[in-house]
């Protein structure tokens, strides 16, 4: 597909505000969350949940107190809440065992002895990502919960607002939307910082760029994104139980 019409100006400028506000919410958030914890799995647990909330209530501020409406920008079309629930429940069915496939190929691949010794001896760590790691391996009811809210309420809103929102709608005026969805899978991928998972990730974010340029209602992508982080946290807190 061809690059859609530039971005207005004014768009350009609240593309930044967001970028810029975001990764400065983040930082604080992160920081206050390692300050004020005593560490271990609970400065990780709290780390998160205020860095996201920090993010979160940066994007209310920046609805209610800044020149534009930022539900506005981000909603180029309004679904029906009904529609819209179901475009994203049914992409997160859809999406779900496509990723646990593409993970199993990629963790068995890593796994081989040949990769594994070539990346240990480089220096890149191929287990899981810490977030899996902490809710598996905790004790504590309340690292549990925090994790819980976090992944699948507060990460959902938060990265769909900046990668698809933000970074999707910028590089799509300048590449096209499968580029664009492309681009910001690449790094929405990457950010998660985890060799594992930068694969399946792509994939995902990948897909919920098209689920958004298809729906052009923000809420799908933020409901897949959900459904699949809730459907996954859900599995592994019975898989641990049993």
């Amino acid at each position: 597909m061809l690059p859609r019409k530039p971005e207005s100006n004014n768009a350009y400028y609240q593309i930044l505000l967001i970028f810029s506000g975001t990764l400065a919410a983040m930082f604080f958030g992160f920081l206050l969350g390692r300050l004020f914890t005593p560490g271990g799995e609970i400065s990780y647990a709290v780390s998160n949940m205020v860095a996201f909330s920090f993010i979160l209530c940066f994007y209310v501020l920046l609805h209610f107190f800044s020149p534009f409406s930022l539900i506005k920008y981000l909603q180029e079309k309004k679904l029906p809440f009904g529609k819209a629930l179901f475009c994203g429940i049914l992409g997160g069915i859809i999406a779900y065992p496509l990723i646990v496939f593409l993970s199993a190929g990629v963790q068995a691949v890593l796994e081989t002895p040949f990769i594994k010794v070539f990346l240990e001896r480089i220096g890149l760590d191929v287990s899981l990502q810490e977030s899996v790691l902490t809710i598996t391996e905790t004790n504590d009811p309340w690292v549990l919960s925090l994790m819980v809210f976090t992944i699948v309420v507060l990460a959902p809103l938060c990265e769909e607002i900046f990668f698809r929102g933000c970074l999707y709608r910028m590089f799509r005026s300048y590449v096209g939307v499968i580029f664009g969805a492309i681009l910001s899978g690449l790094i929405f991928g990457i950010i998660h910082f985890n060799l594992a998972a930068i694969l399946p990730l792509v994939f995902f974010g990948i897909f919920l760029a098209f689920l958004y340029e298809k729906s052009g209602d923000i809420r799908v992508p933020i409901i897949t994104h959900a459904f699949y982080n809730g459907l996954s946290v859900l599995l592994m807190v019975f898989v641990e139980a049993a």
